[in-house]
């Protein structure tokens, strides 16, 4: 019986406290703005009732590490490494790297180019400046070359013609030269030139002959009017000229002459056609050629 009393009153006592905790006083009062609102269900402080939790104990080592900060981890720096400066050395400007000397270098000193060099080199630099300054007669002459090797020898009507030819006999060489002036393609005048040439000891006979005779034509034809007769000898070569002025010239008078002297007058004749005078030159083996 005293069993079911003290279970009832524990009952009971726990409904007080239920009701107690449940039955909150309700504000009837109006929100004030900037006022937090009242949680109906929230429980009063006075009726908090805290967990207990276990303590756990801690050493003055572990709070002393926690406490101390967490240090970042920094990444290494990669230095940029200068290249070291050699000492200066005299002579060599301050502040530049010193250049490593090949072997053998330095040991030699300086030579000046040789007189020959030097020669050569002026001679060069006034050949040049030369060059400059008579570059317009230089391509007037080329040009004038270029034009009469091109030009067709049968449109020059007047001119000169211009026939050559190398003989060879045992002891002596002579070369004929022969030039024609022409108007019109017209024969006016005519010069010959024989050129011999040989030994001056043992051909000294034969050129004394050639040039006594043609000293001896020069003086017989000296008083004839249109013709004209040079010699002259230079050691081994004997040069004959001979000068025809054909408009005044008697071929009667001279024809004589040239038989007795061994020599053959050519019978060529004023205004004879140079086509007929160029024709029997090239058929007596004779290289001819028109300028204008």
């Amino acid at each position: 019986m005293n069993g079911e009393n003290n279970h009832n009153n524990n009952i009971n006592n726990n409904n007080q406290v239920n009701n107690g905790v449940n039955q909150v006083p309700v504000n009837n009062e109006p929100n004030v703005v900037g006022a937090a609102p009242i949680n109906p269900n929230a429980v009063p402080a006075d009726k908090f009732v805290f967990n207990q939790m276990p303590v756990q104990r801690i050493s003055p080592d572990q709070i002393q590490a926690q406490a101390q900060p967490v240090q970042p981890q920094v990444q290494p720096q990669v230095q940029n490494v200068q290249p070291q400066m050699q000492p200066v050395q005299s002579g060599q400007p301050q502040g530049q790297p010193q250049m490593p000397q090949t072997q053998g270098q330095g040991n030699h000193e300086y030579k000046p180019p040789s007189k020959f060099k030097v020669f050569m080199m002026l001679f060069f630099f006034v050949l040049l400046i030369v060059f400059v300054l008579f570059l317009p007669d230089i391509q007037m002459m080329v040009q004038k070359y270029i034009d009469g090797q091109n030009m067709d020898d049968s449109k020059i009507t007047s001119g000169k013609l211009e026939c050559a030819l190398n003989t060879s006999t045992n002891n002596l060489d002579k070369v004929y030269n022969d030039t024609f002036t022409f108007s019109d393609n017209k024969l006016l005048k005519a010069s010959y030139e024989i050129s011999t040439r040989g030994d001056s000891s043992e051909d000294e006979a034969s050129l004394l002959e050639i040039y006594n005779t043609c000293q001896q034509l020069a003086n017989d034809v000296s008083g004839v009017e249109g013709v004209t007769v040079n010699c002259s000898q230079l050691d081994d070569k004997i040069i004959e000229r001979q000068f025809f002025e054909l408009s005044v010239l008697d071929t009667s008078l001279i024809g004589s002459h040239f038989t007795e002297a061994g020599l053959t007058y050519p019978n060529f004749k004023y205004n004879e056609d140079m086509d007929k005078v160029e024709s029997t030159m090239r058929q007596n083996g004779f290289n001819c050629q028109r300028r204008g």
